[in-house]
């Protein structure tokens, strides 16, 4: 109940704070205002004597007031000013918040100097036309386009130039991919922005609240990933929800009972086994957060074996997260890194894949010591015999149950394999995977529940779960939002640069690990940053490193550390489904992350040595 009460308290204040930076950003409170009223601040107390004087004589300049109706039926004014018959036109956009007379009080010199008439217009919302909503070019394109309608009507086909400074450069830009009238020569566009998301995000700067509590919604909304957060968060509901369906079911205890009898006493050489799989379809195809949808067998499987959720949670992030690193042929990293550098996936294959068969190792004995340990710590040995031996037709059951979940699994991983060896799909993986999901749920959970009430509340118990991991995900990604717009990886970028000049290779390849490990907390997205660095890497003023030891240091610095950051969207997907801390993750998994490290950096060594 307490969770629920936060997280409502918490959308109540988010709510409060869209209403209150929408009425900042979107609707202006004093349209009228003076053309002399402008911001007090160092550079316009320089311009202010000049700029007075500019807008003293525009003020003093005959015009006739005109008006037209828009197409949404708002009145919008303008003031038309009259050089000679038959001359150019210029129609004049003012900026955000801005003042007509204020904006182009020079722009009117230039314009009679060159001989054309002026038509300097009100955007909606200001001066003197009607208007409650600023909508930064997006209705302003479609009034302009009626002011052009309404001098062809008046004036004739005289040529016509549009003007606009800042959200009028954006309005006049935005009109351009309209359908015009012919007699629309040209377009003068002055400090104008490319999408009117990046003006509001601008705005939104000027407007006095608390970044760290904004921060999370803004990526949500604005971010550059807000994509891939919305999927994660999706995903997460679903394989929440999906799991207690699953577990009220009773259909994972079924498919554990199974699997149990048929392991017995094989158990650790099954961790082996399991291993290689994972880090299998995590080096081959990319497979890492869709390799979650294993989590539930495996927390069941480990409490059958008195083993907890957290190795159970370990066996696919650690396992997934090594395999995604030694990358032999992984799309998204060095399938990606390759292109991005312009070399061959093949370049070192033969040495990624002697690391892949040690870090094998180092990981199945990590996860063996994990089940062990938990064993030993046990303070009741689980009955085996009696969990796996019923009668037989409850046998037959069970094995129905099973063959259900394994359908589930095996569509919804098929499904996966599929879209990420498409290219035009691998971006929707995880949604692919979510609605075969979804779809399977709905038809095992009516099947072994008896009714679509049951599946719902069931389905709602495991969305509730996971809430509190949806916090944490957005916090995490709300971090790296921050670090982005505080242009943060511009500086680490310049000091990476001038750090490598004239070094040694062995130090360099440090720094470079170094680099990339950074750059990982902001950018945890593998393919991202590749697109973004590798071509930067292979650019910079290192001697004695080759390209494939670069790739291999950004696979290193990229894949090891997606089971170690908080900003890692699969670390804290997985941590929430196991109800595990990220302080008890990092306390239990910290020195094997420093073995991996230590390991990976001698195989770096080795490769410079080598000359790789």
């Amino acid at each position: 109940m307490l969770i629920f009460i936060l997280l409502a308290a918490l959308l109540a204040a988010f709510l409060y704070a869209l209403h209150f930076g929408y009425k900042l950003a979107f609707q202006y409170t004093d349209p009228m205002a003076s053309p002399y009223d402008y911001t007090d601040d160092d550079q316009t107390r320089k311009i202010k004597p000049v700029q007075d004087e500019i807008i003293a004589e525009f003020l003093e300049v005959p015009y006739e007031e005109v008006s037209i109706t828009s197409h949404d039926g708002l009145k919008l004014t303008g003031r038309y000013y009259h050089m000679a018959d038959g001359a150019p036109l210029e129609i004049q956009c003012h900026g955000y918040k801005g003042n007509a007379l204020r904006d182009f009080s020079g722009a009117k010199r230039i314009a009679k100097a060159a001989g054309r008439n002026v038509l300097l217009i009100n955007q909606r919302c200001h001066g003197g036309s009607e208007g409650k909503t600023i909508t930064f070019g997006i209705l302003e394109r479609q009034d302009v386009l009626g002011w052009i309608n309404y001098a062809n009507d008046r004036f004739g086909n005289v040529p016509i130039l549009l003007s606009g400074v800042s959200m009028g450069a954006a309005t006049v830009l935005m009109v351009s991919g309209m359908e015009l009238p012919e007699n629309v020569k040209g377009i003068i566009a002055d400090c104008p922005y490319a999408k009117a998301s990046d003006i509001i995000v601008e705005v939104g700067k000027t407007i006095h609240y608390p970044g760290w509590f904004t921060a999370p919604f803004e990526a949500l909304i604005l971010g550059s990933n807000s994509s891939n957060m919305i999927m994660i968060i999706a995903l997460l509901l679903v394989l929440g929800g999906t799991f207690k369906v699953l577990e009220e079911s009773g259909g994972l205890i079924s498919l554990v009972r199974v699997i149990m009898e048929k392991l017995q006493s094989k158990r650790f050489a099954a961790i082996w086994a399991i291993t290689a799989v994972i880090m299998v379809l995590s080096a081959v195809f990319g497979l890492q957060e869709q390799l979650l949808i294993l989590y539930p067998v495996f927390a069941m499987l480990c409490t059958a074996l008195n083993w907890s959720r957290f190795t159970a949670i370990s066996f696919i992030l650690i396992a997934s997260g090594v395999g995604f690193t030694t990358a032999l042929t992984n799309p998204l990293t060095i399938g990606t890194a390759s292109i991005a550098a312009g070399v061959s996936v093949a370049d070192g294959l033969w040495y990624r894949a002697i690391i892949f068969c040690v870090m094998y190792v180092l990981t199945s004995l990590f996860l063996t010591m994990l089940a062990k340990r938990d064993e030993k710590r046990a303070t009741e040995k689980f009955d085996v015999q009696g969990f796996v031996m019923v009668s037989s037709e409850e046998h037959a059951e069970d094995v129905k149950k099973s063959k259900m979940i394994i359908a589930l699994f095996s569509i919804a991983l098929l499904a996966v394999v599929i879209t990420t060896s498409i290219d035009a799909l691998r971006s929707l993986a995880m949604v692919f995977m979510a609605a075969a999901f979804i779809v399977g749920t709905v038809i095992i959970g009516r099947v072994l529940l008896g009714s679509y009430k049951r599946l719902g509340t069931s389905f709602l118990k495991g969305v509730k779960d996971v809430l509190p991991s949806i916090v944490i995900i957005m916090i995490a990604f709300g971090i790296t939002y921050i670090a982005q717009q505080g242009n943060i990886i511009h500086t680490i970028f310049n000091y990476f640069y001038t750090s490598v000049t004239n070094i040694s290779p062995y130090l360099a390849v440090v720094i470079l690990y170094a680099f990339v490990l950074i750059i990982e907390f902001f950018i945890p997205s593998a393919s991202a940053k590749a697109v973004l660095i590798i071509p930067m890497l292979t650019l910079a003023p290192i001697e004695g490193i080759s390209k494939t030891v670069i790739i291999l240091t950004y696979l290193f610095a990229d894949g090891y550390t997606n089971v170690l950051y908080p900003t890692c969207g699969t670390l804290l997907v997985g941590l929430g489904l196991a109800n595990v801390s990220f302080a008890e993750w990092f306390k239990k998994t910290i020195l094997f992350q420093l073995i991996l490290f230590g390991v990976s950096l001698s195989f770096l060594m080795l490769a410079v040595f080598i000359r790789l």
